[in-house]
């Protein structure tokens, strides 16, 4: 495989973008000169397709259009004023339109309806107009246009310039992002309908003076946008617009004059309102469904969590009751302070998950009353710690760490009579981390292959929904006779501050 630097890659490149300027530029001035010389020549083609090589490869690709493009003008026999000048001043305006899409963090993709607006205004009306003047103004310098015509005329070329940017290059970028131009199934139908309506209004059917009937596929077009998004707002675009131009030039469709700049304008602005609505409409529709999708996906979460909350409360206050009913005939007075104990457990639980977050000091003092209670059962048998000193101030799913403490007292194997239970909450450099640890018999098997009860995978589901890949649960052995149950969350998907929603 060949060893590409970056000068020769640039290069290649540039020969590559430059060679389709020049064969689109040449193809359709000579289509166009042929069918009807009195219309300006297409240099629209041209620009869409600089703009979106610049776009993708860099600013610095402007001669792959202004070499071609004066080359071209030079070899017709133009003055260098304008076969130089104007297209100095639209590779200026092209670079100009990367830089602004640049600053306004455009995406290639057309991710978002914003990036749709952003590039209509600042990758195509905008700098387009601006290069149509200096087009105008160029002619006008070279002697070949009055300079009171040049507002006027630069408008006009501008407009041009501006509608073909905004129906070929998306398709480009589009292209080039490798999402599919091929419309989906959805859109089949409607993009049938505009090309039934599309051949009705250019092929001669319709009489030439029902200008309003090139509208025809108007609804069309936007009725495939909307069912098929991008792909299909590109794909009847490109069908409603070549057809358009083809027959206007050839002398056919509602466009078809004598006056050559007439026909032209006509068609400018045609293509123009027809690229606009279907990007704007495609757009709209791809932002309604993600939306859709994030709702129903939300939904989705929401209705897990409820469910994992609803195991969760049963099986707390089952594992709490058994501790009681363990006291009530060896010590009633410590049942009894047991059972207070538990109202205030489940009044704070209770109170907890009704919350989609709460702060991580709530969730430890309630840990600290469930061993409090957990100790009047075992007395002298349960040794426990409770370190949260560097407790930060932020919020995370309710009952979070008790699971980890019921864990370790349930399965936990005391030594010389006394089981001892740590639980300790400090911070990484860019982790929140809380740690379970008990005394544990020596087990063959590694952390890996034990078997997680309900309790476990509850918890390991509940960390998923709230913090995706930005959390984890981890088991361990760190010495003999110990075992350590780890929380580890990033801090940046933790919510700072209180963070609790009802």
């Amino acid at each position: 495989m060949p060893d590409f630097s970056p000068p020769r890659v640039y290069a290649v490149r540039l020969v590559a973008l430059a060679t389709a300027v020049f064969l689109v530029t040449s193809v359709a001035t000579a289509w166009q000169k042929s069918a009807n010389p009195a219309s300006p020549a297409p240099v629209w083609t041209a620009c869409a397709i600089a703009l979106g090589g610049m776009w993708l490869w860099g600013r610095a690709m402007w001669p792959a259009f202004f070499l071609p493009v004066a080359a071209s003008a030079l070899a017709s026999g133009a003055p260098w004023a304008f076969a130089i000048l104007g297209p100095a001043a639209i590779s200026a305006c092209l670079a100009a339109a990367c830089l602004w899409l640049t600053a306004r963090n455009f995406d290639a993709s057309f991710g978002s309806l914003r990036d749709t607006t952003n590039f209509l205004a600042w990758g195509a009306l905008l700098p387009m107009l601006l290069a149509g003047l200096a087009t105008a103004g160029a002619m006008s310098l070279a002697g070949m246009l009055p300079w009171k015509s040049a507002p006027a005329v630069g408008l006009v070329y501008g407009a041009a310039y501006a509608a073909g940017c905004a129906i070929l290059t998306p398709a480009i970028l589009l292209a080039a992002r490798r999402r599919p131009l091929a419309p989906p199934m959805s859109s089949v139908l409607p993009l049938a309908c505009l090309a039934i309506s599309v051949w009705a209004s250019f092929s001669g059917v319709l009489p030439k003076s029902a200008n309003m009937m090139s509208y025809a596929p108007f609804p069309f077009l936007v009725w495939a946008a909307w069912k098929g998004g991008l792909p299909a707002a590109v794909a009847g675009a490109l069908l409603t617009v070549i057809a358009a131009i083809a027959c206007s030039v050839g002398g056919g469709g509602p466009f078809a004059r004598a006056d050559g700049l007439a026909m032209f304008v006509q068609v400018e602005t045609y293509v123009a309102v027809m690229a606009t609505t279907a990007l704007l409409a495609g757009s709209a529709a791809e932002a309604t469904r993600r939306e859709n999708q994030l709702r129903l996906d939300a939904a989705v979460c929401l209705a897990e969590s409820e469910r994992l909350k609803s195991q969760l409360q049963p099986h707390f206050l089952f594992n709490c009751l058994a501790a009681i009913h363990s006291l009530a005939e060896t010590n009633p007075a410590s049942a009894r302070a047991g059972i207070v104990a538990l109202a205030d457990l489940l009044r704070a639980s209770l109170d907890n998950t009704q919350r989609e977050r709460v702060t991580l000091e709530d969730e430890m003092g309630f840990v600290k009353n469930y061993l409090g209670l957990q100790k009047l059962r075992f007395e002298e048998a349960l040794d426990f710690s409770l370190n949260c000193s560097e407790c930060p101030r932020c919020s995370v799913p309710p009952m979070l760490v008790q699971p980890l403490v019921e864990n370790a007292i349930k399965h936990g194997e005391a030594k010389g009579g006394r089981l001892r239970v740590e639980v300790s909450v400090f911070s990484t450099g860019d982790a929140l981390c809380v740690r379970v640890g008990n005394d544990s018999p020596d087990a063959a098997d590694p952390p890996a292959a034990w078997k997680e009860g309900t309790g476990l995978r509850n918890l390991r589901e509940r960390l998923a929904l709230a913090y995706e890949s930005e959390a984890r649960l981890v088991l361990s052995r760190p010495r003999p006779g110990w075992i350590e149950a780890s929380i580890s969350i990033n801090k940046s998907a933790l919510d700072e501050g209180t963070g609790l929603g009802g």
